[in-house]
């Protein structure tokens, strides 16, 4: 990861959550869109775009997480 920042290949600020709890207040530290999806699942199956906190939550219902 350091090689990609000092290449100037711009990182998204990323969270690991394990709680509804942890999920809103990093979503408040955050800033809109987050993608979010389950731990374990490969690739980009399972993300979800998120535009506010109203879809946060659907898509923690969604994701089956909580």
């Amino acid at each position: 990861m350091q090689y990609l920042q000092n290449s100037k290949v711009h990182i998204p600020n990323s969270r690991v959550v394990r709680n509804q709890f942890e999920l809103i207040e990093s979503a408040k530290a955050l800033s809109f869109p987050l993608f979010i999806k389950k731990d374990f699942s490969n690739g980009g199956r399972g993300v979800i775009e998120c535009s506010s906190l109203l879809q946060l939550k659907r898509a923690m219902s969604q994701l089956g997480a909580y």
